[in-house]
């Protein structure tokens, strides 16, 4: 018996299989949206999320590379994605990838208190450009951005609070190692 397809190969699976279905039928993804009753940009995370979000890996190493700051809360080194294996592949990926320049990569300890209210998953898009207003893209059942300089300005002092809550670059990458090493003496 085969053994069983991980959450991100069936998801890649649903995505491209989604995409056949809808183009074979004539469809929009927005008309798919509305008859599932997901956003548009649920659809097209669905259908092309592993490949945007490779992408935006890709980025990361360009030779022009953005600046690139992600706060992560010390929950997420704990739970268990898939498996042991799978998380101590993605801790090693989160380490390779915090020892680029331009990344920095901090994590909320458990003792640093609560976090502000209401917060997930979201990214603020800076654009070098001066005639690209800043957009904020929130990540969870109904994906969507915000653009009004109110909406930045709100997440950009979450972030900010997110940021000052966290341990400092260093310190967490001590954290994510110790928790990388508990998963290898797991899986051995």
């Amino acid at each position: 018996m085969p053994a069983p397809k991980s959450r991100a190969v069936r998801r890649r699976e649903l995505g491209s299989r989604l995409r056949s279905l809808r183009t074979a039928s004539g469809l929009s993804s927005q008309q798919v949206a509305d008859s599932l009753g997901v956003s548009r940009w649920k659809i097209g995370r669905l259908e092309t999320g592993v490949k945007a979000r490779m992408e935006r890996q890709h980025l990361l190493r360009a030779p022009e590379p953005p600046a690139f700051t992600a706060v992560l809360d010390e929950s997420v080194l704990h739970r268990v994605v898939e498996s042991p294996a799978v998380m101590l592949a993605q801790l090693r990926k989160l380490l390779e990838t915090s020892r680029l320049p331009h990344v920095s990569i901090r994590v909320v300890p458990f003792d640093a208190g609560v976090v502000p209210a209401g917060v997930n998953k979201f990214v603020i898009l800076r654009f070098v450009k001066s005639d690209i207003a800043d957009v904020v893209l929130l990540e969870n059942l109904t994906d969507h951005h915000l653009g009004t300089s109110n909406d930045v300005e709100t997440y950009s002092s979450i972030f900010q609070k997110l940021i000052e809550l966290s341990a400092d670059p260093d310190a967490s990458m001590a954290m994510i190692l110790a928790k990388l090493t508990a998963y290898e003496s797991r899986i051995r």
